[in-house]
């Protein structure tokens, strides 16, 4: 079984909806609203899961809030 396969399948045992995939690119587009996902993207490029969840747009540029962020990642499991 592909890792592409084992992520598919994981997802839709968490229930997870699958809008978009390309098992070719390793590409699937996912939601589950109730735990606040919208349009997350996951690439499987083995032996890496990339994620990519757009959290919020920026409206204007802003060194203190690009600061707090880079200090919040530095917190957050990877």
């Amino acid at each position: 079984m592909s890792n592409f396969s084992k992520v598919k399948g994981y997802l839709n045992e968490l229930n997870y909806s699958i809008i978009e995939e390309n098992e070719t690119e390793g590409l699937l587009m996912i939601d589950n609203e109730d735990e606040g996902i919208k349009n997350m993207v996951l690439v499987v490029d083995d032996p890496i899961l990339i994620m990519e969840q757009l959290i919020f747009k920026v409206k204007q540029d802003d060194m203190s809030m690009y600061k707090q962020l880079l200090q919040k990642n530095q917190d957050i499991l990877h």
